[in-house]
């Protein structure tokens, strides 16, 4: 906004001159009343104030008080204006006609008003132009406003349904994968499950064969009275033998158990907490995930793909843990059924190389020894 429009703004109204006009044509009321106006006038103009001028007429008075912040309605009011600037010069040059006691200078103050009124419309139109091409601007700059505000909201909605979905997505696989590992978990259970069967059904059928092989070295006695302190030496050893092979084998057994129970109970414990962590932090960050600026939406993005990743190392190493675990499984499990074997091939041959020495005071038929496995 320009100096002059703010000036014109500013101006007080009783800076402005009063116009009195008198709509009608007979004679004053008195001759001292035009004289006094006539004098104030003068007052006025020494002073350097604006000049005040006054024509009375028998008729009623109407005033016309003017303002610079009603440039519309002055400009609404300059034909009415004027018609009556041309009615009071018509007035005045009759009342003159008939009082030669008037002077000649209201004439020219009323031109000078006139021409300062004219100046001042000129102003206030210019001012009013002014004024509409400002507020033309103004409204086509909060029309684009707008517009590109309508645009980023739409960007951001796009974005924010975009990221919704992309983390409903990510929930639904991590869900997936923990219903996978859970789902192998309890199968390496059914096949340890199993394989502690089979393993009690090979101890089952050891205890038989030892049970054969006693009935065997019973009937040895039986026949060779001679060879009986042998024999019970070896009955002994083998007695002492089941007993060490069964103690090792249960405490084997046993340790097996414990350290299988213990991992389990460590992958449920551990599982169940990082589901729980997991839980947690999504929910937060699915709370926490409606901002109204782009930059906390892009912060909080960043977050969430860190979290996923973390989340995703923890899993990929819980899927190692429990594949090492298998492996030692397997290679106890192994390793304890070559011990086995190994100890039952001993005895079979110790057994063997004693009936081979002895076989020929021996006169019954031999048994044959296997394992079932």
């Amino acid at each position: 906004m320009s100096m002059n429009t703010a000036s014109l703004l500013t101006t007080p109204s009783n800076s402005l001159p009063e116009i009195f006009l008198s709509s009608g044509q007979s004679k004053p009321h008195s001759r001292d009343s035009a004289v006094v106006s006539q004098g104030e006038a003068k007052l006025s103009t020494k002073q350097g104030k604006r000049p005040h001028v006054a024509v009375h007429g028998p008729g009623s008075l109407a005033r016309h008080h003017v303002e610079t912040h009603e440039a519309g309605e002055i400009l609404g009011k300059l034909p009415s204006v004027l018609a009556r600037t041309n009615s009071v010069k018509l007035g005045y040059y009759q009342w003159k006609k008939k009082h030669p006691w008037s002077y000649p200078k209201p004439k020219v103050i009323m031109k000078s008003i006139i021409q300062e009124k004219h100046s001042m419309l000129e102003g206030l139109r210019k001012r009013a132009e002014l004024l509409e091409s400002e507020n033309h601007r103004i409204m086509l700059e909060i029309k684009h406003t707008d517009k590109q505000m309508d645009i980023d909201s739409r960007n951001l909605l796009e974005k924010h349904e975009q990221f919704m979905e992309k983390l409903a997505k990510l929930k639904q696989g991590y869900e997936t994968e923990v219903e996978m590992a859970r789902n192998k978990a309890e199968e390496r259970r059914q096949v340890l499950k199993r394989d502690m069967d089979k393993m009690e059904n090979v101890l089952r059928d050891e205890d038989k064969f030892v049970k054969i092989e006693q009935d065997h070295l019973s009937s040895l006695i039986s026949y060779q009275q001679k060879e009986y302190p042998l024999k019970a030496m070896a009955i002994y050893d083998l007695k002492g033998q089941q007993v060490r092979l069964r103690l090792i084998q249960e405490e084997e057994v046993r340790d097996l158990n414990n350290l299988v129970e213990e991992e389990t109970e460590k992958m449920k414990e551990k599982a169940n907490q990082e589901k729980i962590e997991i839980f947690k932090k999504i929910t937060d960050i699915a709370i926490k995930n409606t901002p109204d600026k782009v930059v906390t939406l892009l912060q909080e993005n960043q977050v969430l793909r860190e979290e996923i990743s973390t989340q995703q190392e923890h899993i990929d190493r819980m899927t190692d843990e429990v594949n090492s675990l298998t492996n030692n499984v397997y290679e106890i499990k192994k390793r304890w059924k070559q011990r086995e074997q190994e100890k039952i091939h001993k005895i079979k041959t110790s057994d063997d190389a004693d009936l081979e020495i002895n076989g020929d005071s021996l006169n019954f038929p031999r048994q044959p020894t296997h394992i079932i496995i």
